[in-house]
């Protein structure tokens, strides 16, 4: 996007975006967090027909970027297809995970229908305590092997703070996201 095109949305109203949770089912057992007492049996899968219905009225609507949540949003078995929808429909993808199933074959998955932006959820300044708030042993040991995939697939990686009680460091934490291979990172 260049300065002219952000003057017009600006002026239009700005870029409207669109937050979306495809599913409510999680592989992590973050301790803070409710989605991990959702039994499997009580999982959530957005329809796909009407997700897609739903994409088109929002490209109609203004919607300029939309970002995938959950849950966890890579365990819902229509995301590729969703993802490819959204970009043809000319928007700005975005997916929000904690990162453990990534792998090589599904960067590329996510590269090749569009995805531009992996949010990754950080919440802690060492390895173990953020493995231990998520509950997936050996998670920042995953990412550090798995960042390095992302900008060669032509995405961009960002971690995600969420600024709260387990955050007790913020200048260790800038240093663990720096150490763990991000480059960018963003606070909510």
């Amino acid at each position: 996007m260049n300065f002219r095109e952000l003057v017009r949305l600006a002026l239009a109203g700005g870029p409207g975006f669109l937050q979306l949770a495809v599913t409510n089912a999680c592989n992590a057992r973050c301790r803070f967090c409710s989605f991990p007492q959702v039994p499997q049996a009580d999982w959530v899968m957005a329809d796909p027909a009407r997700l897609a219905r739903g994409l088109e009225a929002m490209h109609l609507a203004g919607i300029k970027y939309v970002c995938y949540t959950g849950g966890e949003p890579l365990l819902y078995p229509d995301l590729l297809d969703s993802l490819a929808q959204a970009r043809s429909l000319e928007l700005e993808t975005l997916l929000v995970t904690n990162g453990a199933l990534l792998t090589p074959d599904l960067i590329q998955s996510l590269s090749a229908v569009g995805l531009q932006t992996l949010i990754i959820s950080i919440d802690a300044a060492s390895e173990e305590a953020h493995d231990r708030h998520r509950g997936l042993p050996g998670l920042i040991s995953h990412l550090k092997e798995i960042l390095p995939l992302i900008p060669q697939a032509n995405m961009r990686a960002l971690a995600s703070v969420t600024l709260s009680r387990l955050i007790d460091d913020l200048d260790a934490l800038v240093g663990f996201v720096r150490a763990v291979g991000f480059t960018r990172l963003t606070f909510s």
